[in-house]
């Protein structure tokens, strides 16, 4: 999906799910360019087998961003080989990028068709009333008061996406907490 499109909101919401259904289960989220720089810091420190440990034992792995993982082929091929140990065990996958894996310039092959053998959604701009949905409940999580009418004024007002929209609505409640 395009920036703005509610991706990583997307993946904070399947995991919040996920630990409110089966609160057992070990759920990661993480970005791909957190995922690349904990590989760095674990191949450097020689500790592979502490990095697999973490993420290789989950029953649910969570990553945003996948194109930030381009530009190493070493990393790639590590997920590549976390994806197929969390495939062998069942584990619930979930992967978030701005464009289908067939048209990332530099995602290995390997990867790419593991990624294609899954299923690829894309998931486009929210509506309006979903962006509403997002913003109350984004209003909720940061105790910023906000009510439907001015969601909706919000919404229909400020161009862009989520994330922009999340920046009025803060700007917003520094204003109101500023001026009491």
């Amino acid at each position: 999906g395009e920036p703005g499109s509610g991706k990583s909101h997307l993946l904070e919401g399947i995991k919040n799910e996920m630990q409110h259904q089966i609160p057992k289960k070990q759920t990661i989220l993480i970005s791909a360019e957190d995922f690349l720089n904990n590989f760095v810091t674990h191949l450097r420190m020689n500790k592979m087998r502490e990095f697999r440990e973490k993420y290789r034992k989950v029953d649910a792995f969570l990553l945003d961003d996948l194109q930030a993982l381009t530009p190493s082929s070493k990393c790639q091929t590590e997920l590549l080989y976390t994806i197929n140990a969390l495939r062998k065990k069942k584990a619930q996958i979930v992967i978030a990028c701005k464009e289908p894996p067939t048209q990332m310039q530099s995602l290995s092959s390997g990867l790419c068709g593991k990624l294609e053998s899954g299923l690829t959604v894309d998931i486009g701009i929210p509506d309006n009333i979903t962006k509403v949905e997002i913003l109350e409940n984004k209003s909720k999580e940061r105790g910023i008061p906000l009510n439907n009418e001015l969601s909706n004024f919000i919404v229909k007002n400020v161009k862009g996406g989520i994330g922009r929209l999340e920046g009025a609505m803060i700007r917003l409640g520094v204003h109101a907490s500023l001026l009491n």
